[in-house]
């Protein structure tokens, strides 16, 4: 049975784990639709995804309008799917519209606790690894959540250059084991 499910992003690591997801969704016969603003909005303009509608590349900067409310009710989605970027803007409100409007909402993550950027309650959380999920059980907003480990497909097929590698090599064989954290902004800390 064909679902309408509608994708809100913003940021570039939205992007990179929502478009797998968009892709399945579609080559399986669905109604798939993209609100997009900020970097995503080209993202998905340049991957040949048609946007339901497009916001600005920075809301701070040149701020627009939206009614989501009107919006998800003209589209009616039987989900929504929304990342969680920083600064949150479009994806926040149509994450909390969606509860409001008691559809359900998946949010996906591309970094940990990105889901607190909201006080939407999502009803289904995809987090990227054993240590996300921790997180997620021990919030109020998740505690009823299904969630779902998947991994980071931003990064699955990250290329790492030789001098990196060779580097990473030379540090293995002083040090033994090696673990590599990424993070983002000032939260990495």
């Amino acid at each position: 049975m064909s679902k309408r499910v509608l994708f809100v992003t913003k940021d570039a690591g939205g992007f990179n784990v929502a478009k797998p997801v968009y892709d399945a969704l579609d080559a399986a016969d669905n109604d798939v639709r993209v609100i997009a603003e900020g970097v995503a909005a080209e993202r998905w303009t340049d991957a040949g995804v048609k946007l339901a509608f497009r916001g600005s590349k920075n809301f701070k900067e040149h701020p627009f309008s939206f009614n989501v409310i009107s919006c998800l009710e003209e589209i009616c989605p039987d989900v929504v799917v929304a990342t969680m970027g920083a600064p949150i803007n479009l994806e926040d409100a149509c994450a909390t519209a969606a509860n409001q409007l008691d559809i359900p909402l998946v949010i996906i993550e591309d970094v940990w606790a990105s889901f607190t950027r909201t006080s939407a309650k999502p009803d289904l959380v995809f987090t990227l690894d054993e240590f996300g999920r921790k997180i997620l059980t021990e919030d109020e907003r998740t505690k009823d959540s299904r969630i779902l480990v998947s991994g980071n497909p931003a990064v699955q097929h990250l290329v790492i250059p030789d001098d990196l590698r060779e580097r990473m090599e030379e540090l293995r064989f002083r040090y033994g084991r090696l673990v590599l954290f990424c993070g983002e902004g000032e939260g990495s800390a």
